[in-house]
């Protein structure tokens, strides 16, 4: 119902086509587009309409240019780097659409060789008159998700199994707890918060949700608006969420968008039991660690990727170089000590066929060019193991 997919494109730009059920999004020229809208309009363009746009050749960003798109039933928007770029508003004429996207088929046109990547998630819609409908089910002891909320406002609430999060007035909300404090509302406590209204970007505010089993926090555009510390009395909130139920009181026709996604908790007495599957030439992967450091591994079919140290990491590839550590090589990096964010540290991690990069919030601190010489760093990652050699019960 509302679908939000990127493409990453090389700097030197390129020619490329995304064909959807319902028409097409298509890039050229580093500076131009179109939408094609199958039985829209005159129906004069392959039985549909196309829609031309220009723009300002964009920046490139840790080696790319981002291409960000959001396609509900009301609208088409491309931004990149946050700033919008085009925005197609539908209407009775606008054909399929009008249409949810169910089907996105990649197409490159350009004749060098070019890798485009390609990201697309879909937010679950829920409004008043489907209350209650909307049940996800996500878990992990760390979990993140988001609702976009309309410019104009309106009033949400989230039931969780351990209580709820509720915003209402455009500058107010709460969090309640099953089971904790004095147990005087509804039998846990809740907890009232107010914050300044907030800007709508791309057409709404996105509130961003972080829950742990030592803390709840919210933030806006990397605000943080709230937070709230867990401790011995704060009931049902110490455990995990496991379900989310979405619920509108807003009396106008309102549609509210959720996100959820599971975070996977790893510690050192569990080392080695959280192996993950990953897949494409193309993987991004993250690691959130705790605000006091820590001493953690991820290790890959193609080698590991070490943080020690709180300023002080590696990458080792198999089979690479001269051979001389373990039978591949180690590269060493040195970066400074980064500001904690809510309560972790994340490191974020792309790897291709061609680099090895690793970001905190959105600076680069290491990046590692493959070339002849990089053995198994050359191939695709496909298992991520992880472990933790932290004496100290840290959670990763």
């Amino acid at each position: 119902q509302y679908n939000v997919h990127s493409v990453r494109m090389p700097c030197s730009g390129g020619w490329f086509k995304l064909y959807y059920n319902t028409g097409h999004f298509e890039i050229f020229a580093n500076n131009k587009g179109n939408l094609f809208c199958k039985n829209a309009g005159r129906k004069n363009w392959y039985g549909g309409e196309v829609y031309d746009f220009n723009f300002a050749q964009q920046s490139c960003v840790n080696g790319f240019v981002q291409f960000d798109v959001v396609k509900s039933a009301q609208n088409f928007v491309v931004s990149v780097n946050g700033h919008q770029i085009y925005k197609k508003d539908f209407g009775g004429s606008s054909g399929d659409c009008l249409q949810n996207i169910n089907q996105i088929t990649t197409y490159v046109y350009d004749n060098r060789a070019l890798s485009f990547y390609l990201n697309a998630q879909s937010w679950l819609a829920f409004r008043k008159e489907n209350n209650s409908n909307n049940k996800v089910s996500v878990s992990g002891p760390h979990n993140v998700h988001s609702v976009r909320a309309p410019c104009a406002g309106g009033w949400f609430k989230l039931y969780y199994n351990t209580g709820h999060f509720e915003i209402f007035a455009n500058n107010r909300g709460n969090l309640f707890c099953k089971n904790a404090g004095r147990k005087n509302w509804y039998g846990g406590e809740v907890y009232d918060f107010n914050f300044a209204q907030q800007s709508c970007v791309n057409g709404f505010v996105q509130f961003d949700v972080v829950k742990s089993a030592h803390y709840f926090v919210v933030s806006v555009n990397g605000k943080q608006l709230y937070k709230k510390d867990f401790n011995s009395y704060s009931g049902d909130c110490l455990q995990g969420i496991n379900r989310i139920t979405t619920y509108v009181y807003d009396k106008r026709a309102l549609s509210f968008y959720l996100n959820a996604q599971s975070w996977l908790a790893f510690r050192k007495e569990n080392n080695y039991h959280n192996k993950v599957s990953v897949s494409g030439s193309h993987n991004v992967h993250s690691v959130r660690a705790p605000c006091n450091g820590g001493w953690f591994k991820l290790y890959y079919n193609t080698g590991h990727f070490e943080i020690f140290a709180n300023n002080k990491g590696n990458l080792f590839c198999k089979n690479a170089g001269k051979k001389n550590w373990y039978g591949g090589e180690k590269f060493d990096f040195s970066f400074p000590k980064q500001h904690c964010v809510n309560g972790f540290v994340q490191f974020d991690v792309v790897k291709t066929s061609k680099d090895f990069s690793v970001y905190v919030s959105g600076n680069r601190i290491y990046k590692k060019d493959f070339g002849s010489y990089s053995g198994d760093c050359l191939q695709s990652i496909n298992r991520i193991t992880s472990h933790v050699y932290d004496s100290r019960a840290l959670t990763f």
